[in-house]
């Protein structure tokens, strides 16, 4: 038996090998922008704090719906003592006779009361609070949905934006090395004495590298905010390992639909209209109960009495009234009415009044978001534009470097020629950069404004 036990530990021993030698390379695989989207609808504290947003609203539903079909019984119980015995003399008036139950003595009391009330009719109050609740519960659904698009589209900026910072890095990193090759190039030609080469040459170079290096460091900055932002938006620690896959911000910047189409999108699909749409719903119920507290409700309405004592009376007679032993009930129907009209009529202004701001804050996001969609289109198509034209002004400072570096390289060129073509590709290989960003950050809100993501 324990060598079967033994054997059986080894084969788990085995199979578990290759687990364990896989799961470093899953903790520490590239994280691709849907990966990081996967992840943040995951994670996301926003998103749970809407979910939870919309269980306080269903809880509220569940309230009004048990209201709406069951009756409100209330049940109390109450037990004590000591309590005398209760003698009493029908002829003359004793101590018992004036204070009742009161008294030292051996026994003991327990009373209680079931009462319940249902409502039979209420002019449309508590089918209007349902309604209200209903409406809260839809609203609340939606808005998850709005927040999630939310979410994403942060997740996507934030993502590109650590890509972005990422390539200037690199960009600034391949400037510092080609400066300090020449600076290097420089030196040795000055120590010759090289008629060719200058002091200011020299120092035209320090002060270009000393730029790039303060270029550098604000890179290094912005890479680690978007890389904050980026672990906060997924879910991870500040401490916890984040790789991301090399992507290529180029790709994919192709033309788009007409602006009318994603005008009608927004209006159609857009998460957070509807959201309101219900929520306009919610409190026209509610304004409509308040309007009904005026008329009154019908209902039927019973209950049951009991007391019980271990004390007896030693005379029994029904003049005398029992205020210890006990027990009766009775149901009937009841009108209830509540007359503070003062305080009504201010809860109906109220409520007439949250309606009036709620409508007026749907048209309000309607327009909004339409503008929110042509800026977002805006951008979209500037920014390709853009990307566009630093693509070929790309290609030629690339050319003029390269050109540029080999007759230096051969001492047919200036310091001076050298530097200008090494910023100017600098540069606009930075602005390509940017411009592809802006487009694909575009992209991002156009997507969330016309409500049309995808998850």
């Amino acid at each position: 038996m324990l060598h079967n036990r033994l054997n059986m530990k080894k084969v788990m021993f085995i199979f578990s090998i290759p687990v364990l030698l896989i799961a470093p390379m899953i903790h520490a695989a590239e994280l691709s922008v849907d990966d990081c989207v996967r992840m943040a609808l995951e994670r996301s504290d926003q998103i749970k704090i809407s979910e939870a947003e919309l269980a306080y609203y269903r809880g509220q539903y569940h309230e009004a719906l048990w209201n709406f079909w069951l009756p409100h019984v209330s049940a109390t119980f109450i037990g004590g003592g000591p309590v005398a015995k209760q003698d009493k003399v029908i002829t003359r008036v004793t101590d018992v006779s004036n204070l009742g139950a009161m008294g030292l003595g051996p026994g003991f009391v327990i009373q209680g009361s079931i009462d319940f009330v249902y409502p039979l009719y209420t002019f449309g109050k508590l089918g209007s609070l349902l309604d209200a609740a209903g409406s809260g519960v839809d609203a609340a659904a939606i808005s998850i949905v709005a927040t999630k698009n939310s979410v994403i589209m942060d997740t996507r900026k934030a993502f590109y934006g650590m890509v972005l910072a990422g390539e200037i890095i690199s960009i600034m990193e391949d400037g510092k090395d080609r400066l300090d090759s020449a600076r290097k190039k420089m030196q040795e030609m000055l120590d010759n004495d090289d008629p060719s080469a200058t002091e200011k040459d020299l120092y035209r170079i320090d002060y270009y590298a000393s730029e790039i290096i303060s270029k550098l460091e604000e890179a290094k900055k912005g890479k680690a905010m978007a890389e904050a932002a980026l672990r906060l938006l997924i879910g991870l620690d500040q401490n916890e390992a984040l790789s991301i896959q090399r992507t290529n911000l180029e790709d994919n910047l192709s033309t788009i639909k007409p602006m009318d189409d994603y005008l009608r999108d927004s209006s159609a699909s857009r998460p957070d209209l509807k959201a309101l749409s219900h929520a306009i719903e919610a409190r026209a119920s509610l304004a409509k109960a308040r309007s009904r507290a005026y008329y009154p409700d019908f209902f039927i309405g019973g209950g049951f009495r009991f007391g019980y004592t271990n004390v007896d009376y030693e005379v029994v007679s029904p003049l005398l009234r029992d205020d210890l032993n006990y027990m009766g009930g009775g149901a009937g129907l009841g009108l209830r009415l509540d007359l503070d009209i003062g305080t009504k009529y201010a809860q109906e202004e109220q409520a007439k009044a949250e309606l009036l701001k709620i409508r007026m804050q749907s048209r309000l996001a309607e327009k909004a978001a339409q503008v929110q969609v042509k800026k977002a289109y805006l951008d979209y198509t500037q920014s390709r534009t853009t990307y566009l034209s630093y693509r070929n002004g790309e290609k030629a400072a690339k050319k003029w470097l390269v050109s540029t570096t080999m007759n230096y390289n051969v001492g047919l060129g200036d310091t001076k020629d050298l530097l200008d073509a090494l910023i100017a590709h600098a540069q606009a290989k930075i602005q390509l950069l940017k411009s592809a960003y802006d487009a694909r950050a575009a992209m991002a809100e156009l997507t969330m404004a016309t409500g049309t993501e995808k998850f």
